[in-house]
């Protein structure tokens, strides 16, 4: 498995001492290998069988996004934005699964109902999520804010927690507790342990990260050469996103950990902080959300994150 075009390796680099790992050990210990976890033997039935590993990852991830839209009070914020991302986290396994076996007909229909009903939910969930990205994104650029305007940019966060605490509660008026939400997880997390994960082995697995690893490359050309294209950026993002959360899933399922993962992983992170910037962008062009010069002040500290981030 490798990232952006690296020839797969079958041999653990945490075991050649290139990816130092706390399952290493202490210095002077045998090494562990990726293969090899706290249950010994289990990390070796992941080692071959993967698939099912990869499946009950994909399913767990959906029963942790139902428990946390059960967060209470002002936790359920972050709740949102976790669960969220553990359902990106079980459609990036579907879309291995997908891949892993096209002669299945069936079970690529079934798992590409599935994958539509996640991402409903998560739509569903957007507007909440990014009345929390904006107060995220806002924390980010205060450390930029001038003193001369460190009142006015105060005033602006108080409308974001404002706006925030109103999206939550639109969310809850027409869903009390996420009740609705998280039983169809739960339901899908049962749908998803039930497909046939055992189909997938090894290779099937390393040839979809491959296509995502092709997919990332392609829309970060497009993204380079159309520096002011922000839905080209944004397309970029979410494939590397989907790429990163595949590395993670793979080395959950006992697959070794690619090189370039940490690279991998800084990038991400940084086009999605730059993806909050763009968020800012966006609520200044909404009316009513902040006055005249508050918006002047957002872009002029945003646009100049944003263009940093896209170098």
């Amino acid at each position: 498995m490798a990232v952006a075009g690296e020839r797969p390796r079958r041999t653990s680099r945490r075991a050649q001492g290139r990816i130092p790992d706390a399952a290493a050990g202490p210095a002077g210990a045998a090494p562990v290998t990726a293969m090899q976890d706290a249950q010994g033997n289990a990390g070796e039935r992941r080692k071959q069988a993967p698939g099912p590993a990869l499946g009950a990852y994909a399913a767990n991830e959906l029963r942790q996004a139902a428990a946390l839209l059960d967060l209470p009070g002002d936790a359920r914020h972050e709740g949102v934005h976790q669960a969220r991302k553990s359902m990106r986290r079980a459609r990036a396994c579907l879309a291995l699964r997908a891949r892993g076996d096209r002669a299945d007909t069936a079970t690529g229909h079934r798992v590409a109902a599935l994958d539509a009903d996640l991402r409903a939910l998560c739509r569903g969930l957007s507007s909440v999520r990014d009345a929390q990205a904006l107060c995220e994104a806002l924390e980010r650029l205060a450390p930029d804010v001038p003193k001369p305007a460190a009142r006015r940019f105060a005033r602006i966060r108080a409308r974001a927690l404002e706006a925030r605490a109103q999206a939550l509660a639109r969310a809850l008026e027409r869903d009390p507790g996420f009740a609705r939400r998280r039983r169809r997880l739960a339901a899908l997390a049962e749908a998803v342990a039930a497909l046939d994960w055992a189909r997938l082995d090894a290779d099937a697995l390393e040839r979809g990260l491959a296509r995502s690893e092709r997919r990332v490359r392609k829309a970060g050309r497009h993204a380079r050469r159309h520096t002011d294209d922000d839905a080209g950026w944004h397309r970029y993002r979410r494939r590397l996103r989907r790429l990163r959360q595949q590395v993670v899933a793979l080395i959950a399922s006992g697959l070794p950990p690619p090189r370039g993962r940490k690279k991998l992983e800084a990038k991400a992170k940084r086009l999605g902080e730059a993806q909050d910037d763009a968020l800012v962008l966006r609520a200044c062009r909404r009316k009513g959300l902040f006055d005249g010069e508050q918006r002047t002040l957002l872009r002029t500290l945003a646009r100049a994150r944003l263009e940093r981030a896209r170098r």
